[in-house]
């Protein structure tokens, strides 16, 4: 390698420490991927968005189903 950034990444947090975007970045500091992340009250992921770029891509929604005994 010569040395030169090929990459890097971006984290960003909520005030319960769960990550809320994901960004990957070009070396020319553009934005590659983006992942934007959405949690209910109990902290479980219910969303994620993808973008590339700008382009929003098909995403994807967890469920959780709880189970009280």
């Amino acid at each position: 390698s010569n040395g030169a950034l090929s990459w890097s990444e971006a984290f960003a947090y909520n005030a319960a420490g769960n990550t809320t975007e994901y960004t990957e970045f070009n070396s020319d500091g553009s934005i590659d991927t983006k992942r934007v992340f959405k949690y209910d009250d109990k902290g479980n992921v219910v969303e994620v968005r993808r973008y590339k770029s700008d382009i929003l891509i098909p995403m994807y929604t967890k469920e959780y189903q709880i189970s009280y005994r």
